[in-house]
């Protein structure tokens, strides 16, 4: 039928435009560098984050992208390909535990691989050290949480 087709062909076009996205956050993370590190927004704009303005970009969502860009491809020369299977945010999440190569390698394989949920969860492990299967879960607290203003108080003590 030809609204199946037109369905496909729509909601295809829309994979094409995610993966668009995803392949050029990289692109994006190069230009924000070189922009910033060379002052190329000037005489323009005054400031790097008067240029983040104008790009509509928050400055912490620029400098995630740029850290990126420097710790995969100038740091440890990672292929960019590589780079860009990975979601923008599951590489802003890892990006700073990052110490070597073979992290970085390690870490960007997760991130393709892995739910984001059970990515979070291995860098949970990695941070804490304790493997979350294995946690009895006997240091706990619990929350309390304003339905009006949503203030949040703890109500427990460590056990």
């Amino acid at each position: 039928m030809l609204i199946e087709t037109d369905n496909l062909k729509y909601c295809n076009e829309a994979i094409e435009l995610k993966q668009n996205i995803e392949r050029d956050f990289l692109s994006l993370g190069e230009y924000l560098y070189n922009i910033k590190e060379h002052n190329l927004f000037e005489p323009q704009w005054s400031s790097f984050l008067e240029f983040c303005d104008e790009l509509k970009m928050t400055p912490s969502n620029a400098y995630r992208l740029i850290k990126i860009f420097k710790v995969f491809v100038l740091d440890y020369n990672i292929e960019k390909k590589l780079i860009s299977d990975a979601s923008v945010s599951s590489l802003m999440e890892i990006v700073p535990i990052i110490q070597t190569k073979k992290e970085a390698l390690g870490w960007l394989k997760k991130s393709t691989l892995l739910t984001r949920q059970d990515l979070r969860k291995e860098l949970t492990e990695h941070k804490n050290g304790v493997d979350m299967i294995k946690c009895l879960h006997k240091n706990v607290y619990q929350i309390e949480i304003c339905r009006d203003c949503g203030e949040r108080h703890q109500i427990g003590i460590e056990l």
